[in-house]
């Protein structure tokens, strides 16, 4: 799976080590801010950046111990993440009100239910390209499609 950390960027050495599990794991991380020595509050730059990585993404794992007073760039990410429809997967207690849209926003407790939780929704995503594929199949077949019933 294709997946951007969000967090505060002063977590960013717990960003780096849990971007290892998940790496050993076999997923992608496409989020690279939690490799940088200062974050630039002007650099609007960057801020593009970290939008182009969210929409190459497949799931948003944003870390939420601690961020009670954050600034708020990880809720914007948030955000933005929930209107791309990505799966979001909160690692930590839930601080807002966002946090409790129990039908889009899932929350886990630990780094290890958060891989979990990431395997399950990548194995939910294959049953559902599954059930597509047989679909068409199905539809071509009932529209006449003569060279779906060749194939079969």
């Amino acid at each position: 799976m294709r997946i951007y950390f969000a967090s505060q960027f002063r977590a960013f050495p717990v960003v780096l080590a849990l971007k290892a599990k998940f790496e050993a794991a076999g997923h992608h991380i496409v989020s690279t801010w939690h490799g940088k020595e200062a974050l630039n509050l002007a650099a609007v730059g960057e801020a593009r950046k970290d939008i182009a990585e969210i929409n190459t993404a497949q799931v948003f794992v944003i870390l939420t111990t601690d961020c009670e007073l954050t600034r708020g760039g990880l809720w914007f990410e948030m955000g933005y993440a929930y209107s791309a429809a990505l799966q979001i997967i909160i690692l930590g207690p839930r601080i807002n009100v966002f946090c409790f849209l129990q039908d889009d926003v899932e929350q886990v407790d630990t780094d290890e239910a958060c891989l979990e939780a990431v395997a399950q929704y990548g194995r939910d995503l294959a049953e559902c390209d599954t059930a597509m594929a047989a679909a068409s199949r199905f539809a071509r077949l009932q529209t006449g499609d003569a060279s779906m019933e060749a194939a079969l």
